[in-house]
């Protein structure tokens, strides 16, 4: 794991701190097979906020900008099969929700490259060779356009293009294979998710 905080009062409790440990230990042994078990913090926490008996105590997964979280009791934590049971669900739900932020992540991203218009196209291309400038201290030569920015570029017509919207008419997105834009020499590229690239 990439973090495992343990609050001071059950670090100060010598009956819970090895329980607490104990079902880490589990916790770690169940996300050790996964790519990303390195980049999942674990936060002990015992909640005061309440007179419950027995104790309460969480367990927050955080990384990747999710978090869940469990609680458990100190009779939960004496019980290895439920300690276990309850991180395999934890772990799980932590995977699912991530997965669904990823894919929201990428609904976001393809739609909004998916319906550029020709200006947008253009003011993503100059922010890329700023950013590129300023990094490199020179300006890029070279430009790995997606298919779909092109597609939106030869929708700025004829009033930009000039005499290269002919080319555009006539060979349609493979007019822009190997021509100078913005100084730098194109290359298509296909993909759905093939990213802008400058260099």
């Amino acid at each position: 794991m990439k973090q495992v905080s343990i609050d001071k009062n059950i670090e100060a409790d010598p009956d819970l701190l090895p329980l607490v440990r104990r079902a880490t230990e589990v916790l770690d042994l169940e996300i050790s097979t996964s790519l990303l078990k390195d980049e999942v913090s674990a936060s002990w926490m015992l909640d005061f906020s309440t007179d419950r008996v027995p104790r309460h105590i969480s367990l927050i997964l955080c990384g990747e900008g999710v978090s869940v979280s469990g609680e458990f009791s100190t009779g939960d934590l004496e019980t290895p099969s439920y300690v276990q049971r309850k991180m395999g669900r934890l772990w799980g739900d932590y995977l699912q929700k991530l997965s669904h932020k990823q894919i929201q992540e990428m609904i976001a991203g393809s739609k909004s490259d998916r319906f550029l218009d020709g200006s947008d196209a253009l003011e993503r291309i100059i922010d890329s060779m700023t950013e590129y400038s300023e990094r490199e201290g020179r300006e890029p030569v070279s430009l790995k356009l997606p298919v779909r920015y092109a597609a939106a570029l030869m929708k700025l017509g004829p009033q930009y293009w000039g005499e290269f919207y002919r080319g555009i008419q006539k060979s349609g997105l493979r007019a822009f294979a190997g021509e100078t834009v913005l100084g730098m020499k194109v290359e298509l590229v296909t993909g759905v998710n093939a990213p802008l690239e400058v260099a």
